[in-house]
């Protein structure tokens, strides 16, 4: 090898094994502490905006009557407590239209309470003034 050879490879690992020593932090040894990530919060269920829950809603029990072709409206009304589990309490409604397809009123078909994920749903109603819910039958209303 000639000189100019051995001066660029000598330089060249200089430069390397600079390059190592400057970045020791990259790979940290045993002794260093890291964060672990908190995923207790990851077990627990997802509180579904009402935006979220009306389209599950939607999913779940369609869009309009099957026999009456009336379409359904969801609204949430507030939140209430069942078995210590937070929930939506609502109204399913329709548009009730006439024999030319004219929209006359809306009409309620039922109160509704539904789980925060989108998972169960009960029927029944709901005692502003008691702050008191009163389910139909207590079944998940999905599951019928």
């Amino acid at each position: 090898m000639n000189k100019l050879t051995t001066a660029l490879i000598i330089s060249a690992s200089i430069f390397v094994l600079g390059g190592c020593a400057v970045n020791e932090d990259v790979n940290p040894g045993p002794e260093q502490n890291f964060q672990q990530e908190d995923t207790s919060k990851n077990n627990e269920a997802t509180a579904l905006t009402e935006e979220e829950i009306t389209e599950v809603l939607h999913e779940k029990l369609g869009t309009e009557d099957p026999e009456t072709g009336f379409t359904y409206s969801f609204s949430i009304v507030g939140e209430v407590m069942i078995d210590e589990e937070p929930f939506y309490y609502g109204r399913w409604s329709w548009l009730v239209e006439d024999e030319q397809g004219m929209a006359t009123h809306q009409s309620l078909l039922t109160e509704f309470f539904v789980s925060q994920d989108g998972e169960v749903m009960y029927t029944g109603t709901y005692d502003q003034e008691e702050e008191k819910v009163a389910l139909d039958d207590g079944e998940n209303f999905f599951e019928k």
